[in-house]
């Protein structure tokens, strides 16, 4: 029995074919991908196929059944592709494998129905000019000119625009009117980033999972995500572990693995395993909210480039209509009827139309505001979206920003007849019990590698020196090489490779036992991969880039050689940074990043403030203009280069998602 059979198959959509006559039989155990172009009837055959359409004429077998319920227990359809925002408003994964285990569930879902002009509707209803040019455009002319071609037929068909009496019947309400074209839409995923906020939760209740409106999540309730579902809510891991996508926050596409103790936030997506979390922020506290919040925040202010657009409308609209109103004058005073004369008048005010002038301005603002979001970059003013792409300096911190703020080991250098295993054992023996951040670098090191500590005795810190104790018999010591040197005999070639180690901004830590050198353990923090790209990025840019930091001259000097910086300030103290930035404005507009609640006060300083919001400080991301919503500096030159590039208005906004008549509502009757 074939899985598939078409016989004469065809189906037409007005007076267009999309498939005329087609002779298909698939075998079982074949693997069949379907090509061509736009337009040229793959999905519309696999509609077909799964009884979401029925064809003109011919027949079309699935296993051997017409397709129907009992086809699709068999063959089934998965709803997928960037650009299926009823599929995304339904939480439907796009990957294949995760869109099928949530098919097997066999959990049905509460849909609303539209009724437009008697024919239901699940997704969405359009009418007027935008859906006229939509199908009249012939496929051939789109693959060429995109969408200006859809450009070329609206202007092709000014002269036959009429309006549409529509009446609109929603939860009782009636809307009644006049309108040119409009959408209709039965799914939250147009409304842009609030579409990304799941509607309900899964949370035990009594040990028995219930399913509730995000709404009635409280803090402290523990809820359970499955593959391919979407978070509601912020929260903390309890069990399971998976990989999520945070996409939608960070705008990073790699998954984010997620176990036991790690936090996750509303709207990521869960993409491989079983999650059972408890919420920790829901409703306005939640991180998605906040972002929504800046956006908002950000699009309600206004940008010094549009109060200029704004004062030159206010003298630009009274000019145009006096024009006008001269023009009809003239040509009254001329002899011309009221007619003749009103129409002159009214193509002076069509000609000089200022609309495009107060307009374009705030939608730029806007659309580049919800470009940044998506990308995990938050501009939370207008005025800070405009001020980023004149910035001509831009000062980093270093701990955190530019290196990872966390210490690792780098190198390991054992002395003469000891082993590598035997010098990092004795070190994590003595720094067990140590809480200084070196320390811990070389614990997580050890433990990573499966190491234990054994039990010490007599544990000694010794400010500013190192540390000592006793593991059985054998006493160990730890610490800097003046420390360590002065108390055993150290070869001067392992000294030597020391002081190299120092030169290049690390850290070395010399340890020995019974007064006998184990070797050189050498600790730094580490520079994030992706900061020298993001650096030699801003430098092409034709931008300055300079370092800050408190460490000294000689760890600072080796951090920003390797990352790549134009200058180096070390020593700097907290209080002192504002101090260099005001120095640096002197030369031109600077733009500060940090991450600390150190850093607040310059980056309030600051022509433009910078938060890393990874790991950041809360204050920092308050004080901050522009917030990065990971760690990664590489999204840096993208903040400062998005300003400047001219946003696809026409593509982006006003032919792919909006029309002037939009009604997004819950369940309506057309």
């Amino acid at each position: 029995m074939n899985i598939l059979e078409c016989k004469a198959l065809t189906k037409r959509y007005g007076g267009k074919s999309a498939l005329e006559g087609v002779e298909l039989s698939i075998e079982p155990g074949r693997i069949v991908g379907l090509l061509g172009p736009n337009g040229s009837g793959k999905t519309t055959l696999i509609k077909l196929a799964n009884g979401l359409l029925t064809p003109d004429s011919g027949e079309i077998d699935v296993c051997g059944y017409k397709p129907g319920k009992e086809s699709k227990a068999l063959v089934s359809y998965l709803p997928g592709g960037s650009t299926n925002d009823f599929a995304a408003s339904l939480s439907i994964s796009s990957d294949p494998a995760l869109a099928a285990q949530s098919a097997m569930r066999l959990q049905p879902r509460d849909l609303d129905v539209g009724v437009f002009n008697e024919k239901n509707f699940v997704y969405v209803a359009s009418f007027g000019a935008f859906t006229r040019t939509a199908y009249t455009v012939p496929q051939d002319i789109k693959n060429v000119f995109g969408h200006f071609a859809y450009m070329l037929d609206g202007v092709k068909n000014l002269d036959t625009l009429c309006p549409y009496r529509m009446k609109i019947t929603a939860d009782g309400e009636e809307f009644d009117g006049e309108y040119l074209f409009g959408a209709i839409s039965n799914s939250t995923s147009i409304a842009g980033l609030m579409k990304l906020s799941p509607r309900t939760a899964t949370v035990l209740r009594n040990g028995t999972e219930t399913v509730v409106p995000v709404e009635q999540v409280r803090r402290g309730d523990v809820f359970v995500v499955r593959p391919g579902e979407s978070i509601p809510v912020d929260g903390e891991v309890l069990e399971g572990g998976s990989a999520v996508n945070e996409a939608a926050l960070t705008g990073e596409s790699a998954p984010v693995d997620k176990a036991p103790g790690d936090s996750v936030s509303a709207a990521t997506v869960n993409q491989s395993g079983f999650l059972q979390c408890r919420a920790t922020r829901v409703g306005e506290d939640t991180t998605l909210s906040q972002i929504i919040r800046m956006v908002s925040d950000a699009a309600a202010t206004k940008a010094p480039i549009a109060k200029i657009a704004d004062k030159v409308s206010g003298v630009f609209v009274p000019a145009v209509i006096a024009i006008a109103a001269v023009t009809m004058a003239v040509w009254l005073l001329l002899g011309k009827d009221v007619g003749y004369a009103l129409a002159r008048g009214i193509s002076v005010l069509v000609i000089s139309c200022p609309c495009a002038l107060g307009l374009a301005t705030p939608v730029a603002i806007m659309v580049g505001s919800g470009l940044g979001a998506k990308n995990g970059l938050l501009f939370k003013t207008a005025a800070a979206l405009e001020e980023t792409g004149r910035v001509q300096i831009v000062a980093l911190d270093k701990t955190g920003t530019i290196t990872t703020g966390e210490p690792r080991v780098t190198n390991i250098l054992p002395a003469e007849n000891v082993s590598e295993a035997q010098l990092l054992q004795a070190a994590l023996n003595l720094e067990q019990r140590s809480e200084h951040p070196l320390a811990r670098a070389i614990l997580r090191h050890a433990e990573a590698l499966g190491m234990t500590a054994a039990d010490v005795s007599d544990f000694t810190i010794l400010p500013g020196n190192g540390l000592t104790a006793k593991a059985g018999e054998d006493v160990l010591c730890g610490g800097s090489m003046a420390f360590i040197s002065g108390r055993v005999q150290a070869p001067e070639a392992l000294l030597r490779q020391a002081e190299a180690l120092a030169e290049e901004g690390k850290t070395p830590l010399l340890f020995s036992a019974n007064e006998r050198l184990l070797g050189v353990i050498a600790v730094a923090d580490v520079i994030k991969p992706e900061s020298p790209q993001a650096i030699r990025e801003l430098r092409g840019m034709g931008l300055r880039v300079v370092m800050l930091t408190g460490d000294n001259e000689r760890t600072a000097r080796a951090i920003g050689a390797q990352a790549g910086v134009d200058q180096v300030i070390a020593g700097v103290l907290p209080d002192g940074k504002e101090s260099v930035v005001r120095r640096l404005q002197a030369h031109g507009k600077v733009a500060m990043v940090g991450d600390g609640i150190n850093d607040a006060p310059v980056l309030a300083a600051a022509d433009v403030g910078v938060a890393m919001g990874g790991l950041g400080s809360d204050a920092a991301m308050e004080a901050a203009d522009v917030v990065i919503m990971t760690d990664e500096l590489s999204r840096l030159p993208l903040a400062i280069r998005a300003p400047l590039r001219e946003p696809p208005i026409a593509e982006d906004l006003l032919y792919d998602r909006y029309s002037p008549v939009q009604v997004l509502l819950d369940g309506f009757t057309v």
